[in-house]
């Protein structure tokens, strides 16, 4: 089955789709989860931070959130059937975040972009939970 990767941006924060679904189909085959669906949604710094404090009840700065869908009573991680797929969850990035991170690291964009998506896929699937961008 088909990794299904839905990318959600405004026409303002150009993003290198292929590129993007390319990293996440290598990283759900990678870790044995190739078929589920993916949500990525890119935003501006006042979003990530409304959805910062919506969430997790403070507004302190986030380039990315994973919000993995799971049992509420249990926290147990739990895929949601849409269309025939196991939904794993949805990553918020910051486009203008990531450009910054970009500039001050002297990398592209998009290289940088990649990070932040294979970082909210280890949270999505509980890993990597104190990854650091500089690793």
């Amino acid at each position: 089955m088909k990794t299904s990767v839905l990318i959600k941006t405004g026409s303002r924060y150009p993003v290198n789709r292929k590129k993007i679904r390319h990293t996440v189909n290598q990283f759900l085959q990678k870790t044995g989860l190739a078929g589920w669906q993916v949500s990525l949604t890119f935003v501006g710094e006042r979003q990530i931070k409304q959805l910062a404090q919506k969430h997790l009840g403070h507004q302190e700065e986030h380039v990315v959130l994973a919000f993995p869908l799971e049992v509420a009573e249990t926290k147990i991680p739990f895929p949601l059937i849409s269309e025939g797929k196991s939904v794993l969850g949805e990553i918020v990035i910051s486009y203008p975040q990531a450009r910054q991170l970009a500039q001050a690291k002297n990398t592209m964009v998009d290289d940088i972009i990649n990070s932040l998506v294979e970082y909210g896929l280890g949270h999505l699937i509980g890993q990597n939970p104190n990854w650091k961008l500089s690793n």
